[in-house]
Formats: C-alpha cells, structure tokens, sequence
C-alpha cells in the first residue's frame, strides 16, 4: 500500500512538473527577453551620444533582479557617468561622478566572467584610469595620502596600471604605513626590472618605487638593500639625479668603510663614472694608487709597483679626457707622461718615501724612457 501511493505521489509530481514547465521556459525567455531590450536601449543611447537616457536605463537594469547580475548595464552606467562627467555642470551638481563610475566599472569588471564587454568597453576603462589616476595624483601633492591610496587602488583594478600601483606603494609609505607599501614597491620594482630586462612593456616603467624604496632602506641603514634599488634604478634611469645621487652618497659610504683594497677602488672608480669631478672621489683615487705603489716599491716588487702607476696614469688621463676638471687635484692632467713624472716628483719630495722613489726612479730609468 505504502508502495502505491509512492508512485502515485510521484506520479503526480512528475505531472505536475511537465505541466509547470512552459511557464517556467516564458519567464525564462521573458527575462532574456525584457533583458536584451534594456541593454539595447542602453547600447542605442550611447551610441547616440543621449548620456542622459542612458544612465536612466542603465540605473534602472541596476536595480533590477533580473538584470543587476549582467556585467552590461554596470558598463552601461560607468560610460554615460564619464562621458556626462565632462560637462562641468553635471560636475558641480554630481561631485562623486568618477566615484560612482570607477565603482560601477569595477562591478562591471566583476560580473563580465566571459570577458566580452570588457573588451568592448576597454577604451573606457583606459579613460577611467586617467582620470582617475589624475585625481589621485591631485590628493598626493596635497599629501592625502588615503585618498590617494584609495584612487590608486582603483586604477589599479580598472586596468592594471604600473602607475596605479606604484603611486599606491608610494602613498602607503608616506601615510606611515610601511607595512603594507614595501611588498607593494618591492613588486613595482621587481616589475620594472623585469620589462627592462625582458624589453616589454618599457611605456609602463615608472621611476617612483626606486626613489621612495632607496630612501627608506637607507634610512634603515640597510645599504645593500637600497644598493641594489639604486643599481637597477640607475641601469633603467640612468640620468634620474635623484637615484644617482643616492648612488653617490653609497658609494662614499662604502669608500669611507673600506680598507684600502680591491673593493675600494672599485667603488671610487663607478663613483668617478657617475661624478668624474668629485674631489672626495679623486683623493680617494690618489690615495689608493699612491699608497699601493709605495707599499709594493718598498717591498722590492717593482712590477707591481708600475703596473699601478701606470694605472693610476691611465685613469687620471682618461678623467680628464672624458671632461673632469678639478684645480686642487694635481694628478689630474691630459697628459699620462706628466702624471709619471709627477708621481717621481711626489715621492722625491718625501723623505719618508726615500726607498720607494729612488727604486722608483730606477725603474723607470730602464723601463720608462718617456719619463725622463
């Protein structure tokens, strides 16, 4: 008995299911149906400059149930916002127009799983991006940094915007919150580095990370943090001066820190390349080469001994060459025979370096015929 009215129930139902489902294939179709009127009537106003009509049926697809879930009427709305946007009428009496737009955009972006209508509307997200990224750069030189942040945010999401999420680090640093703006301009600097490098997208490189990262490593003290920012910062901006002179106030960091050796002169001379006049830089570079060729003709290793000479001759003459001009520096000259003959007159005139010039002298007397 149980059993008959089992089927019976589902008998019915089944009956009942078939009977229902015409009814539920015309609300279907009327949804899709009332759906695509809309969003031709939306389509038709743009395309007919009416922005007004526009935003009207788009507002209303929004707010509808059956419609507020489609990606179209969002794009709908964010372009008749922007294109009335232009108006300084409708400016004064909507002030949050490029809000509401970028919102509705980034809703639109959300619910558009197909990609279709972000395609097509890409030429306006490109515009909402610029204008938005204008605003933000307005609210960070009046050092509102929240409001920048929240405007770099969104041209970010809009369209992925180097700029965008650089400024967006940038802001997060100068509002105090280091926390979240390193990760964000470590990724903005490994990006830049890595379009540099891979030569795509170099339009996109943005020197601002670089800057702002530098400046906070060194303020930490953590020099080879900010070394290797300034390095690659340098190597893609090459004449930013701020970036180069963080270069400089390193390299004399390191110049001061180091013994001399290897290492140091290294530094000196990529100090040298950058600022060839520098006296800090050329005494350093006088003292390298003339306390190593005293050190090697005192310890009887004359090969060594004019192999640094000659060095030191070489470099200073091509100093000089390549525009370097410093009176107090008297090794700096155009001429590599007169710097020899000015290192034998230097250590001549020091009786403390009695060994190293008369070996010297000696030297080059055989080796050196231009020298005398």
């Amino acid at each position: 008995m149980k059993s008959s009215r089992l089927r019976f129930d589902l008998h019915t139902m089944i009956r009942f299911s078939i009977r229902l489902l015409p009814i539920f294939i015309l609300f279907a179709a009327g949804s899709l149906q009332a759906q695509s009127k809309a969003e031709r009537n939306g389509m038709d106003a743009l395309a007919k400059k009416q922005y007004e009509r526009a935003l009207s049926v788009s507002e209303k697809a929004c707010k509808n149930p059956e419609t507020s879930k489609f990606s179209w009427p969002w794009f709908i709305k964010a372009n008749a916002l922007y294109e009335l946007g232009q108006n300084q009428d409708f400016v004064r009496k909507n002030p949050g127009w490029l809000k509401e737009a970028v919102k509705s955009a980034l809703k639109a972006k959300g619910f558009d799983k197909s990609g279709k209508y972000t395609k097509q509307f890409s030429g306006l997200l490109r515009d909402l991006k610029d204008a938005n990224n204008k605003e933000a750069w307005s609210n960070f030189g009046q050092e509102k940094y929240f409001r920048a942040i929240q405007s770099c945010r969104f041209g970010y999401e809009l369209a992925g915007d180097t700029l965008s999420y650089a400024m967006m680090g940038v802001s997060y640093l100068l509002a105090g919150e280091s926390r979240e703006a390193l990760p964000v301009l470590r990724e903005a600097v490994r990006r830049n580095v890595d379009a540099f490098r891979d030569s795509v997208l170099l339009h996109t490189m943005v020197r601002e990370p670089f800057e702002h990262l530098a400046r906070y490593y060194i303020s930490k003290n953590l020099n080879d943090s900010a070394r290797f920012v300034v390095e690659n910062g340098l190597e893609i901006f090459p004449k930013n001066t701020i970036i180069r002179n963080m270069q400089i106030d390193l390299l004399r960091q390191e110049v001061r820190s180091t013994p001399i050796s290897q290492p140091q002169i290294m530094a000196i001379n990529k100090a040298l390349a950058l600022r060839p006049s520098d006296s800090f830089f050329l005494y350093s570079q006088n003292a390298y080469y003339l306390f190593r060729i005293r050190n090697s003709a005192n310890a009887g290793d004359m090969a060594e001994a004019i192999r640094l000479l000659q060095t030191f001759a070489a470099d200073k003459e091509s100093l000089h060459q390549k525009g370097a001009r410093n009176g107090s520096d008297i090794f700096l000259l155009p001429s590599r025979a007169a710097i020899l003959n000015l290192v034998w007159q230097y250590y001549g005139e020091r009786s403390a370096f009695t060994t190293a010039a008369l070996s010297y002298r000696q030297y080059l007397t055989v080796k050196c015929p231009v020298c005398e």
